[in-house]
């Protein structure tokens, strides 16, 4: 007999709706900001979904310009970026809903990792990851960020990609 499939355990804060720029959206880009933050989709992997504009669009039951409308606004109040050719999103706060407590909860995301397209979101992205999970660390009581950092992106550890611009931190800071 197999278990029932189980979905990933998702810490979200809802205080992020009292926000001022939540009430800056539209209601259709609120909705689409929850779904993204919800979505089955969801990972281990804070803040990164495999998720086609055509299946968002769907399931949003708006009309295409509704949608574009809405994601417009959700990208311009910084929740969230997406790579529809690629068929990812970056939800820019994810990490800080859903903050890794130790090295082994990064040497998780692998495989999430792994299965995301390579585009210049991603690498954004591997950026931003790389630094606030080496910033987090500095309060792991074993250490081991280095190494787990290497384990999912590869590389060294403990730089920041190169690929991308030393202002993807502030950037996504700024949210």
């Amino acid at each position: 007999m197999s278990r029932p499939k189980t979905r990933p355990y998702l810490r979200l804060d809802r205080a992020f709706r009292c926000e001022a720029r939540w009430d800056l959206l539209s209601t259709d880009a609120q909705r689409l900001v929850w779904m993204v933050l919800t979505d089955s989709t969801t990972t281990s992997l804070p803040g990164l979904l495999r998720m086609r504009r055509s299946t968002m669009l769907e399931d949003s039951r708006m009309t295409s310009e509704a949608f574009d409308a809405a994601w417009s606004e959700v990208e311009a109040h910084r929740y969230a970026r997406a790579d529809w050719a690629r068929g990812m999103i970056w939800i820019l706060d994810g990490l800080t809903h859903n903050p890794p407590a130790n090295a082994d909860a990064v040497r998780g995301w692998r495989t999430n990792w792994l299965a995301l397209p390579e585009c210049g979101l991603r690498d954004e992205a591997e950026a931003y990851l790389r630094a606030e999970v080496s910033r987090l660390a500095t309060t792991w009581p074993k250490g081991g960020a280095v190494e787990a950092l290497a384990e999912v992106f590869g590389g060294d550890g403990d730089t920041v990609s190169d690929r991308v611009s030393d202002t993807v931190s502030d950037r996504v800071s700024h949210t």
